[in-house]
């Protein structure tokens, strides 16, 4: 319906603006209240702010431009790349001035028409494919920063999307080789630590719940390793934060088909399927409403959904910001001096309720630290 309504709003003007976006959405919200109004409970706490907002990002991805070819030599006051203090956060490498010696815009197109081609191949030349994607990694951010749709970024660098080609991609974005290893570790090293330190609050009805969730986990697989993973889960309770923001439980085993009917959810997130973070067949990474990364392994799950925030320029949803935040600074060791991808956030270090959950976290454990 949201994609619907963009699209033909984006026929009349592509770029309506904020103020003209707010009265289309307070005369849909108006006309179709049980789709749109938002609720709590019995209670209606608005719907257009978020109508809005669902409408503005639908537009901007309609407007990214998916031209390739006009790329000759980039550089760093290239027009078509905005360089924001929110989408390079963190970033060390976001996007080369120039491409590497010996390279131009024929070779780069020859090297990326190689790459797809390669990539529908069974029996691929591994070794190539991992030299040219270090190659045109300045054309792969070119796409990117040029703020086109993970769609179409997928269509044009799909070996990208290939999880060992996507950590080398973003260990190159970040300037960290073993980032998704820092990841991992620190999922296993401090997610119990997380889960000791929140036993402790049982009076928390939120993070009482979560902790049930976690013991059932338990009994039903007869091991301990939801304690580590359930850290993650306990996050969000403590922040007063939707869980559901970051993660999707299908309990069923479930296509990417279907996944992706209706999906008008923009921000990463994981999806599982055949079960829940304990117990599923697999993770599957959504962005802009299409599968984007897969895995097994919920721990590459969580370092995937973290390091995509970074890759394709995306501010951390308004609803799990402090949750990504936490994650980023205590789990991928991610700590500028300056700025954040949380909304609305200024030019604030960290977060007053992340910086209050490290302090807990540090006078439970002395060792824990940001």
């Amino acid at each position: 319906m949201v994609r619907i309504l963009a699209e033909n709003i984006s026929r009349i003007n592509p770029s309506p603006g904020r103020n003209n976006l707010r009265i289309i959405a307070k005369k849909v919200v108006a006309r179709y209240p049980e789709t749109f109004e938002d609720r709590c409970g019995d209670s209606i706490i608005g719907g257009c702010s978020t109508l809005m907002k669902k409408i503005e990002h639908c537009l901007e991805n309609r407007n990214r431009r998916k031209d390739f070819s006009d790329l000759f030599e980039i550089k760093p006051n290239d027009s078509k790349i905005k360089k924001t203090s929110r989408n390079s956060y963190a970033c060390s490498n976001w996007q080369p001035n120039q491409l590497p010696d010996g390279e131009s815009k024929a070779s780069q197109l020859q090297h990326k028409n190689f790459l797809l081609k390669e990539h529908k191949k069974l029996v691929r030349d591994e070794e190539t494919i991992k030299q040219l994607m270090i190659t045109t990694y300045a054309s792969q951010r070119y796409t990117i920063n040029s703020k086109n749709s993970v769609k179409v970024i997928k269509e044009e660098w799909p070996t990208l999307f290939e999880t060992d080609y996507f950590i080398n991609h973003a260990a190159l974005l970040l300037g960290r080789q073993s980032i998704c290893d820092t990841i991992c570790n620190n999922i296993i090293s401090k997610g119990k630590i997380i889960y000791d330190f929140f036993k402790t609050m049982q009076n928390n009805s939120t993070v009482s719940k979560c902790l049930n969730v976690i013991e059932s986990a338990k009994v039903q697989l007869e091991s301990t390793i939801p304690e580590i993973f359930g850290g993650i889960l306990l996050i969000p309770a403590f922040f007063g934060e939707e869980e559901n923001a970051l993660f999707q439980i299908n309990m069923d085993p479930v296509s990417t088909t279907e996944l992706e009917i209706n999906q008008e959810r923009l921000t990463p997130f994981i999806s599982t399927s055949g079960g829940n973070i304990f117990t599923a067949q697999e993770f599957l990474i959504l962005i802009d409403g299409s599968v984007a990364l897969q895995t097994t392994d919920f721990k590459l799950a969580m370092a995937l959904l973290v390091l995509s925030f970074f890759v394709f320029n995306i501010e951390y949803p308004e609803k799990a910001g402090l949750t990504m935040e936490f994650i980023q600074r205590i789990f991928a060791d991610i700590n500028p001096q300056r700025g954040s991808k949380m909304p609305q956030n200024g030019k604030s270090t960290v977060s007053k309720p992340v910086l209050k959950l490290v302090n807990l976290l540090r006078d439970f454990e002395s060792h824990f630290n940001l």
